[in-house]
């Protein structure tokens, strides 16, 4: 059975479906409100199926949707989209291979000329489904979670650094993207040869200046002498966040000049990042760091994180 849903109504069983699909990642975390993913999944799932631009598929054990993303298409330029495969724990090969196949065929016919992914790195049928139909490793990221207390009240420091940390200003955009540009060459969107020069930047370029607008989150650097020594980003996760009122914060960029990479003034700017959040309803705060980010995830060890679940990062471009 494989079917395309356009109306909840054509949906019956939506939630008990629902709880055929894997647990939540959040399900080690004690603290963490068990129902909260539950209905973020069928928000997640009634909000695809009530929109022409998405692409809601069911087969007998598994969900595959595609979602039109306005900020990926705005960076690149073209018609983009976030593929989202949810497996029950009878998924098969064949079922999966058939049910991407399926969604691929759909985006190619309306014109989406970039696919992204997550999938579990342990979903080993997933994602030889996924490469099956033209999606290319791009990148591992390694989740982790960890409350305020955990965050503050450990001993994560050596010798603070004297760099004055703030909340940045839309004066600091040139100056935080400059930074940027020294650091981030080692993301998914630089390596990945299939895009354009520039379109990694222009990723960058849109997080930073949404942090700094606060449409996306909020940002602190770290400053001396007048000069930003590193920045650091993170956002409210508002789809999870209306489940709950324990706040879910991401980290998203962070960067700290290569020369001052031995001092404390990533901890320092997490510090106020987690503060900064704390104040503003936030109870968790969540991290995705590359699996080759060494540097980062020795960072974060000192606070130290719950590691939820190892991710695969996929992409495909439509042939031309």
């Amino acid at each position: 059975m494989l079917k395309e849903i356009k109306k909840i109504e054509d949906f019956k069983n939506i939630e008990s479906f629902a709880k055929k699909i894997l647990a939540s990642p959040y399900r080690f975390i004690k603290e963490y409100p068990s129902h909260v993913h539950q209905e973020h999944l069928l928000k997640k799932w009634q909000s695809s199926i009530g929109s022409e631009k998405n692409l809601f598929l069911v087969s007998e054990d598994s969900v595959c949707t595609v979602d039109h993303s306005i900020f990926d298409s705005e960076a690149f330029g073209k018609k983009s989209g976030i593929l989202n495969l949810f497996h029950s724990v009878k998924k098969s090969q064949k079922e999966s291979d058939k049910l991407i196949k399926e969604a691929t065929r759909w985006a190619d016919e309306n014109n989406f000329s970039f696919l992204q992914t997550r999938i579990d790195a342990q979903n080993i049928v997933g994602i030889r489904a996924l490469e099956n139909n033209k999606f290319n490793y791009a990148d591992i990221v390694l989740r982790s979670i960890f409350t305020y207390e955990e965050g503050i009240t450990h001993e994560i420091y050596g010798i603070k650094s004297k760099t004055n940390v703030r909340l940045a200003e839309k004066k600091d955009f040139e100056k935080i993207l400059n930074i940027a540009k020294k650091i981030f060459k080692n993301s998914r969107f630089h390596k990945d040869p299939n895009f354009p020069d520039g379109f990694a930047e222009k990723i960058h370029e849109s997080w930073v200046e949404k942090s700094l607008n606060q449409e996306r989150g909020f940002c602190f650097v770290s400053e001396e002498n007048n000069s930003l020594c590193g920045f650091f980003t993170a956002a409210f996760d508002n789809e999870i966040n209306e489940h709950s009122s324990d706040k879910l914060i991401r980290f998203e960029l962070s960067a700290v000049l290569p020369m001052r990479r031995a001092s404390t003034i990533w901890l320092d700017l997490l510090n106020a990042v987690v503060r900064h959040g704390y104040s503003k309803g936030g109870k968790f705060f969540e991290g995705r760091p590359q699996a080759y980010n060494y540097q980062i995830l020795q960072r974060q060890m000192k606070v130290p994180p719950k590691y939820l679940k190892a991710e695969m990062a996929l992409h495909r471009m439509k042939n031309k």
